[in-house]
């Protein structure tokens, strides 16, 4: 009886390595090994001022950038675009030019600062990163599954698309590839939308610095 069970388990072993080992393999977009977030909630009690929310984070990246192994740390808002934390958007996308997307239950979302991309080591195949002017205008970046998915034939940047039909239309100002922002193993939320983070304060409480 010990014979058939230890090759069960030398099988479901095997396996299991073999299923960590695809997993491992998978781009997720960006460089995570060499990345460190640390996610912040700033209650609306005792932050109740946008700008007061903003002050925090940028004292806290300052602090992160003194410390030694540190090379450049951003701020990102609506939560942790490197976990998929706190950020997510009830989609239905669709282009301007009568496209729609398929829609995932839930697309990963979060405003960010020009630099941010650099910095966890996404790549672009298309367009430009954010500018600091961007700040407060409907421009967007997306990855390459979404860009596919609103315009198969390519050409995603200058083009508009909007997540509900009550949305602003958003300009694609960049793609980046393909962004596992959940996990390499997330199938359901194939698409990533990264906004310039607004100037003047953080709307909302969650926030990381990465």
């Amino acid at each position: 009886g010990q014979m058939p069970l230890a090759v069960t388990l030398l099988l479901a072993a095997g396996a299991l390595a073999a299923s960590f080992g695809r997993l491992a393999s998978v781009d997720v977009g960006f460089e995570p090994d060499r990345l460190v977030t640390v996610g912040v909630y700033l209650p609306e009690s005792a932050y109740p001022d946008p700008a007061a929310r903003r002050v925090v984070m940028e004292a806290l990246r300052h602090d992160a950038e003194q410390l030694p192994a540190v090379e450049r740390a951003v701020v990102a808002s609506n939560g942790d675009p490197l976990t998929g934390s706190g950020f997510f958007i009830q989609p239905s996308q669709e282009s301007a030019d009568g496209r729609s997307a398929p829609s995932p239950e839930l697309l990963p979302y979060a405003e960010v600062e020009p630099g941010h991309l650099e910095v966890i080591g996404a790549r672009f195949v298309a367009g430009r990163d954010f500018r600091a002017e961007d700040a407060g205008t409907a421009v967007a970046i997306i990855d390459s599954d979404l860009a596919r998915a609103l315009w198969p034939d390519g050409g995603a940047v200058g083009r508009e698309f909007r997540i509900r039909a009550e949305s602003p239309w958003w300009t694609v100002v960049g793609v980046v590839e393909d962004l596992r922002l959940i996990g390499p193993d997330d199938r359901d939320r194939p698409y990533s939308l990264l906004r310039p983070a607004p100037t003047d304060g953080l709307r909302a409480p969650w926030a990381s610095v990465v």
